[in-house]
């Protein structure tokens, strides 16, 4: 059995993919990269079930907005109560953090299969190691790390 790798994707595809399936391939994303994120030289790994959570949100989200167009409701209080409107709007957010939390994961193991496992960090003064922006992973999420998969990991590792 081979083991998982990480490959080049266009960033303006995964754009449109996103826009097709209404954001539903942000965490699916993360699903399909998490085994050969996780095979990289890292320490951090990330764990299956924060994408598949937010799956579920979204696909709550979506059913409860389909139900209010089909019942022609104003917003989701008149669908399933203000209550459950507040408590979707809670899951929703907290969702969002925590696939923030994901992306911020991934950079670090971005960051830890740049350096490399042969690389020297007992002189820290001596060696630079890499830095990702946390300002381009909070905005772009992983339409960044892409681009950091695509230019950095592919071309400065070995086939993982």
């Amino acid at each position: 059995m081979t083991a998982p790798r990480l490959r080049k994707r266009s960033v303006l595809l995964m754009i449109v993919f996103t826009l097709i399936t209404l954001g539903f391939y942000y965490p699916i994303w993360f699903l399909r990269r998490r085994a050969a994120l996780n095979a990289l030289d890292s320490p951090r790994k990330i764990a299956w079930w924060p994408p598949v959570v937010m799956l579920v949100v979204m696909a709550i989200a979506f059913m409860v907005g389909f139900a209010g167009g089909l019942t022609h409701a104003r917003d989701a209080a008149e669908v399933i109560g203000a209550g459950g409107a507040t408590l979707l709007l809670l899951a929703r957010l907290g969702v969002g953090i925590l696939m923030l939390i994901q992306a911020f994961f991934v950079k670090d193991i971005l960051e830890d299969a740049i350096q490399g496992p042969g690389t020297d960090t007992s002189t820290p003064m001596l060696s630079t190691p890499p830095q990702l922006s946390g300002l381009l992973t909070f905005f772009f999420s992983i339409f960044y790390l892409q681009y950091v998969i695509n230019r950095d990991v592919l071309a400065s590792s070995t086939p993982v």
